[in-house]
């Protein structure tokens, strides 16, 4: 009995270290490979067929063994997928670990060591099969943008691929909110174009808020032949809406002095500095004192004056009694949704007319008594 005994934990024994041997005896490669590319190892072979889907990481494969098992699979990348039992029970254990673009990948293989060695066999080399390839772009008009200004979006799409893209949608979303859009949104583009067409759809929006903007990756999808989808992008971007664009009107006014009872000219000149344009410009004076100096020709109703731009034109006034006087301009505009003012004065002297026979009657005076005295002395003489 006690022998049996003994028996039984040898084998028990045995059989364990026989199940760790097997465990130690998994073994495992990576390898990087192309569509067509196999892996053999002992009587498996294991071939990347096709790269189904790059954005959602779905590959094809086939493992055969000889003539006892042949199996193709859809795999998802980074998941370990079993054939004929996995590396455990005497068979293959494959994952895709990584996707390098539409024709290459990174296949891991686990296996027994018992299978032997596993070698790489590189199909042979093909033309690259014919592919879509769209690339969008986003682009704006300006480079500056200030608040209330219009802005053109144009999308562009291009297939720089050898093969019709079918199924096409833009998705420009989500809509800025510091913009309202005025036309044309969401952009809209051929749903097929074949290898080097382009296609563009434009869109209007206008600066409703200032700051900086980051405006979002626009994505493009697309199916090809075989009905898979495919996605391209932009680049995210940021623009920043700078206040909004005024005008600024400074007013001049050229004048002399004048003398009572004559006219003179007064120049004025409205320009506008600013950076928009000025409209429903009103300009209207005023002397003081009101009395001694008339002035016309000042009142003016202008329709508008353009950024860069100036408004000259001429008044008259006249003296009418000495003194010193000021005349002043106020200037009123209107600057976007709102009215602005500015104003501006000039001092005027009106000089006394200066009447010459005056000095006569000086004169006078003095020759009067010069003929009286000489009168007088003749007759003292005689």
């Amino acid at each position: 009995m006690r022998y049996i005994f003994l028996l039984l934990l040898l084998a028990a024994y045995v059989s364990l270290a026989i199940g760790d041997n097997e465990d130690q005896g998994v073994r495992f490669q990576e390898f990087t490979m192309s569509i067509g590319d196999r892996v053999e190892i002992g009587d498996y072979r294991a071939e990347l067929v096709d790269i189904q889907s790059l954005k959602d990481g779905l590959v094809v494969l086939r493992v055969t063994q000889g003539s006892k098992f042949e199996e193709q699979r859809v795999v998802i990348e980074g998941s370990p997928n079993s054939f004929n039992g996995g590396a455990e029970e005497g068979g293959l254990t494959l994952t895709i670990t990584d996707i390098f673009d539409e024709e290459s990948a990174k296949l891991r293989v686990e296996y027994r060591e018992s299978l032997g060695t596993p070698r790489k066999r590189v199909a042979e080399r093909r033309e690259p099969r014919a592919a879509p390839n769209l690339v969008v772009e986003k682009s704006f008009d300006k480079t500056t943008v200030n608040y209330g200004d219009e802005v053109k979006v144009t999308v562009t799409v291009k297939n720089i691929g050898t093969e019709a893209a079918r199924n096409i949608e833009v998705y420009d979303i989500p809509p800025l909110a510091e913009f309202a859009y005025i036309a044309g949104y969401p952009p809209k583009i051929k749903s097929e174009l074949g290898p080097g067409e382009t296609d563009s759809a434009v869109y209007v929006m206008r600066a409703v808020k200032e700051g900086l903007v980051k405006v979002p990756q626009i994505e493009v999808r697309y199916r090809d032949a075989k009905d898979r989808i495919k996605t391209n992008t932009t680049e995210p971007l940021e623009i920043i809406v700078a206040p909004p664009k005024r005008p600024n009107l400074v007013a001049r006014i050229n004048v002399t002095n004048v003398t009572s009872g004559e006219t003179a000219p007064i120049e004025v000149r409205i320009e506008n500095t600013g950076q928009a344009t000025a409209t429903m410009v009103e300009v209207s004076s005023e002397v003081k004192p009101p009395e001694g100096l008339r002035c016309t020709g000042l009142d003016q109703l202008i329709p508008e004056i353009p950024p860069g731009s100036a408004k000259i034109y001429t008044g008259e006034m006249r003296g009418e009694r000495s003194g010193n006087y000021t005349i002043s301009l106020t200037v009123s505009y209107r600057s976007g949704d709102a009215m602005s003012i500015t104003k501006t004065a000039a001092n005027v002297r009106v000089i006394e007319q200066e009447y010459k026979y005056l000095y006569y009657l000086l004169v006078l005076p003095l020759m009067i008594v010069g003929l009286w005295v000489y009168k007088r002395y003749k007759e003292y003489k005689y």
